[in-house]
């Protein structure tokens, strides 16, 4: 939170899976990060991760045409308008209007709600690895499974 928190802008957060388990992957102007977790059924699952690039990696896997992911403050007016929207377009409208505002890091929001995202879903986030992130990726699985064996369920 750091890393975000002195530069805001230039996040994405992508959600997928690769090999047994399902990932996040955090690409920002410091680097790209994997995060393996157990199950996305849990509301605290356990997991591991690692720094699997650095910018030039984050850069390459980075969505173009995507707002930064990352914290937006909701003024009070869109606030109520969100409250009484009556229709998906009208939601998708005014959160589109947050997300054309830049992320900020948290101290600077004042407003008591906000918006934080947007998050990328895609069933193969990344496309083709490299050899060495294939090495990551198959270490991020086995440090994974140590973590979770013998709690029972995985899912």
């Amino acid at each position: 939170m750091d890393r975000y928190r002195r530069k805001p802008l230039g996040w994405q957060f992508l959600m997928g899976t690769r090999g047994r388990y399902p990932a996040a992957y955090v690409a920002g102007p410091y680097g790209l990060w994997e995060i393996k977790f157990e199950s996305w059924y849990k509301p605290n699952p356990r997991g591991f991760g690692l720094r699997v690039g650095g910018p030039g990696e984050a850069k390459r896997v980075l969505v173009d045409g995507v707002p930064s992911w990352g914290l937006r403050p909701i003024p009070a007016e869109l606030l109520g308008k969100l409250v009484v929207a009556r229709s998906e377009r009208a939601v998708a409208s005014l959160v589109g209007r947050v997300l054309r505002n830049p992320p900020l890091a948290p101290e600077e929001i004042a407003t008591p709600i906000l918006l934080q995202g947007p998050f990328l879903s895609a069933s193969k986030p990344l496309g083709q690895i490299s050899r060495v992130q294939a090495r990551l990726e198959a270490r991020l699985d086995a440090e994974l499974e140590r973590l979770v064996a013998g709690y029972g369920y995985i899912g």
